[in-house]
């Protein structure tokens, strides 16, 4: 009842919100605040806000409603800017709007200007005619209002230094690590790289900064063996969306979880560097890592994970085998493998719901696991376990699964 009664809350607020849009777009009212609405309510509360009299306040808003503007460039304009230009000799020429030209002239220059990054791509940019935009930015600095200038350009892709025929590097991103797995160009994993990231209680550009070494790392690392880098194509909008709607512990993980940053930042570096990036379906990669590869290799699952989305993305299969001479029946030879890899995922999550824990035990044979085997292991048998790794008595995961999905007919 508590759940409901706040659901009917929550349901009036938007009604609300709604009814008030609606009343603003009959009536042709559009609602916009430059220069920020927290300090705009600031001159109601002027006291606690720190503010002696609604002059110094004033002085503060007419500051941050003044504190950048945009110089669109265009490549069929001189030095791909004529408001704002760049010249051969250093200097930056920026037109003054006719409003004040009595105050200020028709231009005004800057001398010796210089970029901290980038600035022999920008020479080359106005050498080959792009279109050059400029942004004016003020901020403070050390308490004081300080300038700076930042020149958007496009910029071409460096060549292609990476090849699929020697393999490929997978990446399977999660809220606090980054797995890496290295296949080679038979699909046979031949590394694996694990990397922290302490993304939850960060600030913005913090999280920015630790995912930004974190890419800088894995396209040095697919620089130095020639291999091209696979990424799943996932898009959280649709989850983070529904938070209220989980526990807090996973709205605060989800919340994090900077995917379309990490994405943004890897394609950017990758494209500068010439490498490949492949983007590929995440259906099942945990699912099939720890089946096929974790036990095997000694990969823990997210390694494991990354191994199998490097093989996806060179278009390995990953059929289940049967174990056994029998053809399959008729009726199951004309599906997708993913439909037996889906059946695998839901017994494993009934393994883990009753109550067992992955082990890291060595292969062992035995008693296949089944509805007749004890739901846990008996003394002298090996650490727990779930069915998702092997140990000692039991099948390995892709005998155990095997079995189950393609029975002999």
């Amino acid at each position: 009842r508590f759940g409901l009664h706040q659901k009917k809350r929550r349901l009036h607020t938007l009604r609300r919100r709604l009814a008030a849009l609606e009343a603003d777009r009959k009536a042709g009212k559009v609602c916009l605040c430059f220069g920020g609405k927290k300090l705009f309510h600031a001159q109601f509360h002027l006291k606690e806000n720190g503010y002696a009299g609604h002059q110094d306040w004033l002085k503060d808003w007419q500051s941050a409603r003044a504190s950048q503007f945009l110089c669109l460039g265009s490549k069929d304009e001189t030095f791909g800017n004529q408001t704002c230009t760049f010249l051969p000799n250093g200097n930056l020429r920026l037109r003054v709007m006719p409003a004040l030209e009595g105050t200020w002239g028709r231009w005004v220059l800057f001398e010796n200007v210089r970029f901290r990054y980038g600035q022999e791509r920008l020479g080359d940019a106005l050498a080959q005619g792009k279109a050059v935009t400029y942004r004016f930015f003020r901020r403070l600095r050390k308490g004081k209002p300080v300038w700076y200038l930042a020149a958007t350009f496009d910029r071409e892709d460096a060549g292609r230094v990476t090849s699929r025929r020697l393999g490929g590097i997978g990446v399977d991103l999660n809220p606090a690590h980054l797995d890496m797995g290295e296949i080679d160009r038979f699909g046979n994993p031949v590394g694996s790289y694990s990397i922290l990231l302490e993304l939850q209680g960060r600030r913005q550009s913090q999280v920015k900064a630790a995912l930004a070494e974190a890419v800088a790392d894995i396209v040095d690392r697919a620089l130095s063996v020639g291999k091209p880098i696979i990424i799943e194509k996932l898009d959280f909008r649709r989850k983070k969306a529904g938070l209220r709607e989980e526990s807090p512990r996973y709205a605060r993980m989800l919340s994090a979880f900077a995917y379309r940053q990490f994405h943004a930042l890897i394609h950017s570096r990758a494209a500068r560097n010439g490498v490949e990036i492949i983007e590929v379906n995440p259906a099942h990669t945990s699912v099939i890592g720890q089946v096929k590869f974790a036990s095997g290799y000694g990969l823990s699952s997210h390694a494991a994970a990354a191994v199998s989305i490097a093989r996806r993305g060179l278009n390995f299969g990953e059929r289940l085998r049967s174990r056994s001479a029998f053809p399959l029946p008729a009726r199951n030879r004309g599906k997708h493998v993913w439909s037996d890899w889906s059946r695998v995922s839901r017994r494993l999550r009934a393994e883990k719901v009753r109550g067992r824990r992955p082990s890291e035990g060595s292969r062992g044979r035995g008693i296949p696991l089944s509805s007749a085997a004890p739901t846990q292991p008996s003394a002298g048998q090996g650490p727990p376990w779930d069915g998702l790794a092997s140990a000692p008595g039991r099948d390995s995961p892709a005998q155990m699964v095997g079995k189950t999905v393609r029975p002999a007919s």
